[in-house]
């Protein structure tokens, strides 16, 4: 409960034999082992595994993490034995939370066999039951309980309520819903994870109170998962103590439980939790909610010795109970078609032992426990509201006080389930479920196949089967088949158990995709503009691949990839077709990009009644036979060659438009601006006639910036600027120099400016005659 304690363990193997047992029976276990805080004591952390008419051979392995050496053992017929893995504890803990971490645990075995995992910290203590293939699905929803709060600042690291999820296929994506804020991630926005095979990621609540608790978070996969609930240190008066289970997926879930009061001071609570909309929940057949939606929890105490819950659809059901103030949590089975006739547990310390059995009418008088002897009949009760069909009990078995002692719990006339409750009043309690969650189920690594694929089948859940659906399967009775469909497919099986003779049926369809047959449509290809290249082939794609060179680029199979090249080149793209079954056909497309690049001046200029030539250079591109054609044809003395003589009257904006052998057009431009000429009379006289009064410069769009006059001796008479001449001229000087005329006589003039529309610079100079 509060002692902070520490351990030093090593490998350790507690062998005892006992006979058959059924319960969680697989060859094949996954699970996620949850961080509990060290200050309030995580450790030792064990396996223990049970044999059954078989020797087992059994491998401890991660996945993911090529670091960790797994761990054999084998188990004789019938044996139990403990393997203590703290001094992995660090590679086995799964933390830091929204981390995906390498530490999945999985556990193979060549016969079957039951396990599960303990953290046997005296003051700290909870078991969680591996429930193999049972576990494994894809969409849970979580049923943590959000009664009890987790102590707050008492230990370190702070205790917290997660869910630990470990994939068993690469590649697995993950969406999950959270109900309430985490770090990061708001309540009800999904949030994604991808998981290759034995990788882990934990989901953390946010603080220790019980509104943070994770109830009713949604979490959906491609492929198969696992998830563990942990809630440690919750508080309970003056305990606190760990719980938590190994979850199942809504697709083992029932619609009847029982539920048995374990030895917890003051009730028990139950935790009811629905899957579908509009489920109804009734307890000992009177209706107590209704309407209850996806994720949402109806929770009673339970202070009589047992009840009897039954709702319209499946639902998780969640028991926290334990001894004294010491709190344990378990998930419950379901009734129907569940349950063992031989379970073998083991007792971790020596302090209260308890049981909670719970069987069929009839069959409460064949209990024995091996080796202790036979459980009473007397100490049964009729479970309320099943109509007489049901018994319960509970067992104390505290007395002798033995630790690390396994028993056999077994009856003789039918099954029943069995939790054990182990503990002190104030120091920690382990709480379980034990007895078979068994639903059937058809497993597959693969529902979705390429056509002429075989697939592997595997029914689990049951003793006998009856495979049906297709007639290369029918009457077939092994658990596993081999199937070739050539089309979509539903198979089925009838699951028979003999310990109970209930019936069940499941199905799994096997969908089959046609390989992809790559066709694409494509513009034809030329630099300068986008090219649209789609697929059209009729074959549904899950994805396509395209690479380039170095690059890949994934779209849809009905998306369009749009491309753009500013060179003309030969290129290879190659395109892989990725239908939903992961069967791929790589295709690919050889390119010619056309176009010709050309370096040409884009601006020219040239005087009205001048010419010039365009000399635009070939760069890159198939010129030799390309054809050409130049717009507009005025002012050039051809349009079809490379470089003709352009000699506008006007400024012009040519275009050059080239086709080469691949029918690509590359259109470019060239403004060839044409310079009004410039004109300076060579005489005029300011004589008073009104007649060639001043001096004129006659041109078009001619900014003058200075203009110097200088008589024949070179002084400077006359300067002004910022002068605009004109087609109809512009006057530039009178003939005074200041307040006197000049005399008559030979001038010199020099300016400088430019062409306001081309801004190419002038500069001139000249004489002219001032005439009296």
């Amino acid at each position: 409960m509060s002692q902070l304690r520490h351990s030093c363990s090593i490998l350790l193997l507690i062998s005892v034999f006992v006979i058959s047992s059924k319960a969680q029976i697989d060859t094949e276990f996954w699970f996620a082992a949850p961080s509990v805080t060290e200050g309030h004591g995580d450790r030792p952390i064990v396996l223990r595994f049970t044999a059954f008419q078989e020797d087992a051979h059994i491998t401890i392995s991660q996945p993911a993490n090529p670091t960790f050496a797994s761990l054999e053992l084998d188990l004789m017929a019938n044996e139990t034995r403990t393997v203590d893995l703290t001094f992995q504890i660090d590679r086995i803990e799964n933390e830091p939370a929204f981390t995906v971490l390498r530490k999945g645990l999985h556990i193979e075995s060549d016969q079957p066999i039951t396990a599960y995992y303990e953290v046997n910290n005296f003051t700290n203590p909870d078991i969680f039951a591996l429930k193999g293939r049972n576990a494994l699905g894809t969409e849970f929803y979580i049923p943590a309980q959000n009664y009890w709060s987790n102590i707050d600042q008492l230990y370190v690291p702070q205790p917290t309520s997660t869910i630990d999820i470990v994939a068993t296929s690469d590649n697995t994506e993950i969406t999950i819903t959270p109900n309430v804020a985490v770090r990061g991630h708001a309540a009800g926005v999904p949030f994604q994870i991808t998981l290759n095979r034995g990788e882990t990621y934990s989901v953390e609540a946010r603080d220790v109170a019980t509104t943070s608790q994770l109830t009713g978070t949604h979490v959906v996969s491609n492929q198969l998962i696992a998830i563990t609930l942990k809630d440690d240190s919750n508080q309970y008066g003056q305990c606190h103590d760990l719980g938590g289970d190994q979850l199942v997926p809504i697709d083992v879930l029932g619609q009847e439980y029982i539920v048995v009061k374990g030895f917890l001071s003051g009730g028990d609570q139950v935790f009811v939790m629905a899957v579908e909309e509009g489920t109804d929940i009734m307890v000992n057949g009177r209706m107590q909610r209704t309407g209850l939606n996806p994720g949402e929890i109806y929770r009673f105490g339970l202070s009589n010795p047992s009840a009897y819950i039954k709702s319209n659809n499946p639902v998780y059901v969640l028991h926290g109970t334990g001894f004294g103030c010491e709190v344990g949590l378990a998930l419950l089975p379901k009734l129907e078609c569940t349950g063992s006739q031989t379970v073998s547990v083991t007792r971790s310390s020596d302090e209260f032992f308890g049981l909670i059995l719970i069987t069929e009418t009839g069959n409460e008088d064949d209990f024995t426990i091996s080796p202790r002897g036979s459980i009473p009949a007397e100490i049964f009760d009729t479970v309320p509201g099943t109509d007489g069909r049901y018994m319960a009990a509970q067992v104390d078995l505290t007395d002798p006080p033995i630790g690390n002692f396994a028993m056999q719990i077994s009856n003789s006339s039918g099954i029943f389930h069995l939790g054990t409750i182990n503990g002190g009043s104030i120091t920690g309690t382990r709480y379980g479920y034990f007895s078979d969650f068994k639903t059937l189920k058809v497993l597959t690594e693969a529902s979705q196949i390429c056509l002429g694929a075989e697939v592997l089948l595997t029914a689990v859940g049951s003793d006998d089967y009856r495979w049906f659906g297709h007639p290369d399967v029918e009457g077939i009775t092994s658990n596993e088949i081999i199937v070739n469909p050539d089309t979509t497919t539903e198979y089925g099986v009838i699951g028979s158990s003999g310990s109970n003779a209930c019936l069940d049926t499941a199905y799994l369809t096997v969908d089959v995709f046609k390989w992809p047959q790559p066709e694409v449509d494509m513009e034809l290809p030329c630099i300068g503009r986008p090219i649209a290249i789609t697929y059209v082939g009729d074959e549904v794609l899950e994805h396509i691949d395209w690479y380039l060179e170095d690059d890949t680029i994934r779209t849809g199979w009905r998306d369009t990839l749009h491309l753009l090249w500013d060179r003309p080149q030969d290129i290879d793209i190659t395109l892989s077709a990725i239908n939903p079954a992961g069967c791929f056909v790589d295709t690919t497309l050889h390119l010619e990009i056309g176009g010709v690049v050309l370096g040409l001046d884009t601006i020219e200029s040239v005087e009205r009644g001048s010419s010039t030539h365009f000399s635009p250079e070939i760069l890159e591109g198939r010129a030799l036979t390309a054809s050409i054609q130049w717009s507009p044809p005025e002012g050039l003395s051809c349009i079809d060659c490379l470089d003709p003589v352009i000699a506008p009257q006007v400024t012009t904006n040519y275009q050059i438009t080239i086709t080469d052998t691949l029918g690509c057009s590359t259109v470019y431009e060239a403004l060839v601006f044409v310079d009004e000429p410039v004109f300076v009379p060579n005489a005029f006289s300011p004589n008073g006639d009104e007649l060639n009064e001043e001096l004129m410069i006659y041109s078009q769009s001619l900014q003058i910036d200075n203009l110097l006059i200088f008589d024949r001796w070179g002084n400077k008479v006359y300067a002004t600027g910022a002068i605009e001449a004109t087609h109809s001229g512009t006057p530039v000087w009178d003939g005074r120099t200041g307040s006197q005329n000049a005399p008559p006589g030979v001038y010199i003039y020099y300016f400088t400016g430019f062409h306001m529309e081309s801004g190419n610079p002038v500069e001139r100079k000249g004489s002219f005659h001032l005439i009296k």
